[in-house]
């Protein structure tokens, strides 16, 4: 991300690139991307139909790339927009409004919106297609229950303070694809009754469990790691290192802050598309403007893509034989943390 100057000049359009169409950065991490934006609505985003002459390698066809006004100079909302990006360097050229090209700005891509009491069914939905193959989930919460599932989130959504539900919207279709729920632990009252519920969780297993034994099992090691990481670990300096993990809590922060993605998930068919994280990003850009911590508990499919978005390994995982439990094979769960970018 170093070395992006500043725009020639007021008056002149911008040419951000790369992004090619092949790769991981694809349209709906743009459209993330623009939602972090100041103007949004003066930013275009294209997707190139023919290879562009210019002093430095121009997109390809089917690449992407933006057009930005002079208006959106970069500004604070950058520090958030690139964090989207993946590692790619932007760079700025001066250039005029493409013809030959295709507007991707609009009516495409996904979006993101608090949900609605509405929405409930279709959060459902999702939740037990992400889950359909998850042996530890079937084995803890047992069969599907509709009903119970979109009661337990409609008391969540009315009467948690601290919950932050988020849908992902196919512009195309209207469709719920994905949601996630963030915690706001922002002092410390509300994490030590966020810990003191956790606790009480325990014992109130899902009236289908297959195995309270591994519901009990699982939700008791899941808290004493989010005690270790969270709770009891002291606020240090700003050098946070990646393979100390040490905790940092701003100077005006309680030491026991901090956002905690509770569930994240989205449609089978909408995987690897950039909706799980533009989904996890909205909650860092959070975390980042309140100069909090994030924490969460990623399943091995999902850990490369919390890498990404700078989250990183605490402690040791958390595995459970399922063969002590009724069913087969070891699942690992491994606990993360991501530190503020102040």
């Amino acid at each position: 991300m170093s070395g992006m100057t500043k725009p020639p000049s007021e008056h002149e359009y911008h040419f951000v690139w790369p992004f090619p169409g092949q790769c991981h950065v694809t349209r709906n991490l743009l459209q993330h991307f623009l939602r972090c934006l100041e103007s949004r609505s003066e930013v275009k985003m294209y997707q190139s139909r023919q290879k562009y002459a210019m002093s430095k390698p121009g997109p390809q066809v089917g690449d992407f790339f933006l057009i930005v006004p002079a208006t959106c100079a970069p500004g604070p909302a950058w520090e958030v927009a690139k964090l989207t990006l993946e590692g790619h360097i932007l760079n700025w050229e001066a250039c005029q409004e493409p013809e030959d090209c295709t507007d991707m700005t609009q009516g495409q891509g996904i979006s993101l919106a608090p949900i609605s009491l509405e929405d409930l069914p279709s959060l459902q939905q999702v939740h037990d297609e992400a889950f359909a193959d998850n042996v530890l989930m079937k084995l803890m919460y047992g069969p599907p229950d509709p009903p119970a599932f979109i009661g337990d989130i409609q008391k969540i959504f009315q009467t948690d303070s601290t919950a932050r539900i988020t849908k992902a919207i196919d512009d195309a279709t209207g469709e719920i694809v994905g949601w996630s729920w963030w915690s706001f632990h922002t002092d410390a009252a509300t994490h030590m009754a966020a810990a003191k519920a956790a606790e009480e969780r325990v014992k109130r297993v899902p009236k289908n469990s297959i195995s309270p034994a591994l519901w009990r099992d699982m939700r008791i090691a899941i808290n004493a790691m989010r005690k270790q990481w969270i709770t009891e670990k002291p606020a240090a300096g700003k050098d946070v290192s990646a393979m100390t993990y040490i905790r940092f809590t701003p100077w005006n922060r309680d030491a026991h802050s901090s956002l905690v993605l509770q569930i994240l998930v989205t449609r089978p068919s909408y995987q690897r598309k950039g909706v799980g994280k533009a989904l996890v990003m909205a909650g860092v850009e959070e975390a980042n403007r309140l100069g909090l911590s994030a924490w969460l508990e990623a399943t091995p499919a999902g850990h490369a893509l919390y890498q990404k978005c700078g989250f990183r390994d605490v402690g040791q995982p958390v595995e459970m034989d399922l063969s002590q439990y009724g069913g087969e094979g070891i699942v690992k769960t491994i606990c993360m943390l991501r530190n503020p970018e102040l």
